[in-house]
């Protein structure tokens, strides 16, 4: 969860507005990037729900939204598709929270997940080696502690999903993933629940590819 534009909140509620920020791409420390290829055929598209009822379409990721100033469910959903990439090809962003109208504005308590693999320069690791990934939580506003943490990882470009196991040692989240003994991709999908029932959900395909020192294509279309 990089701020588009730091340092604004990734979510907020200006009075009876819903505004989400949601930027796509960051290095290790936080540097907020672009791509070129999310404004083609790939456009961010965005779509908003209300207690499961469709509120709000867009073709972008960073909105403004003018919405019910009574309590509800909302779930902010964001699918990018940029297959022109080498990483990074596809990314669905899912959040939930329940806000009220707020005045003065508020940032909104959540936490989003990420990953910290041990990659070399091209993002590549060895193939044929179990890997032990620390997951990354950060929050903003007064978000609950965490209750729940899942990660799934497919080689076959999202078309089906195993689970990973998750550990939680001095308070430091991890998984492990073995990854494939010949070149490829490795896609991860984690999401995170709040005590509070904070919003969750992240995914990202072709999140690493694994395969040294050769660069390899993607599987699948």
């Amino acid at each position: 969860m990089t701020p588009s534009y730091p340092p604004y909140p990734t979510v907020e509620r200006r009075g009876d507005e819903l505004v989400l920020r949601l930027g796509g791409y960051a290095d290790a420390d936080g540097h907020v990037g672009s791509a070129e290829a999310d404004w083609g055929d790939g456009a961010p598209r965005f779509t908003l729900y209300r207690d499961g009822a469709l509120a709000a379409e867009r073709t972008s990721s960073v909105v403004g939204i003018d919405v019910d100033p009574t309590p509800g469910r909302y779930r902010a959903e964001l699918n990018v598709r940029a297959p022109s990439l080498r990483l990074s090809t596809r990314r669905d962003i899912t959040l939930e929270f329940t806000p009220a109208h707020a005045d003065p504005d508020l940032t909104l308590p959540f936490t989003a997940i990420g990953f910290a693999p041990s990659l070399d320069l091209t993002n590549t690791a060895e193939t044929h080696r179990t890997m032990q990934i620390p997951i990354t939580l950060t929050s903003q506003g007064a978000a609950s502690e965490v209750r729940t943490v899942g990660v799934e990882v497919s080689y076959d470009d999202g078309a089906t999903w195993q689970k990973t196991p998750v550990s939680r040692h001095s308070g430091a989240w991890r998984t492990r993933v073995k990854n494939p003994a010949r070149p490829g991709y490795v896609s991860l999908r984690g999401h995170v629940v709040n005590a509070g029932r904070g919003p969750r959900g992240v995914a990202t395909r072709n999140a690493a590819g694994t395969g040294r020192p050769a660069l390899c294509r993607p599987l699948g279309p």
